[in-house]
């Protein structure tokens, strides 16, 4: 039977294997194929990455700042549009050569997605 312990398990299980085998890719001698590196050369590409974690940290994290007024489906909507609107300037940032820096998109990400996606 799935249970809520069942899935903690299954989620820590899965993790270890994760942690494992980057360790494993640290320790050969190819450069540059763990996933904390091919994440980092990612990011430097597109600003998906870091706008993917700044969200996730933002919404987790407490706000500094009493709750925004607009909590309901039009944040939704409003996070798309600029998680679409980040995405569309840093291709065109790209495709010109240049790049978004990724600590500035993942603390812009934190910012704004702590405020309009509380917990």
């Amino acid at each position: 039977m799935f249970t809520v312990k069942n899935a903690a398990i299954a989620g820590f299980v899965l993790i270890a294997i994760i942690i494992g085998f980057d360790i494993y890719l640290a320790a050969d001698t190819i450069r540059g194929n763990t996933w904390s590196e091919m994440m980092r050369a990612f990011s430097f590409k597109s600003p998906a990455a870091p706008w993917a974690w700044g969200g996730l940290g933002g919404h987790f994290f407490h706000q500094w700042i009493p709750k925004f007024p607009l909590e309901h489906t039009s944040n939704v909507v409003l996070l798309i549009w600029l998680s679409v609107l980040v995405m569309m300037i840093g291709h065109s940032l790209y495709m010109r050569g240049s790049y978004l820096p990724p600590m500035v998109v993942f603390f812009v990400a934190f910012f704004v997605w702590s405020t309009l996606w509380p917990v």
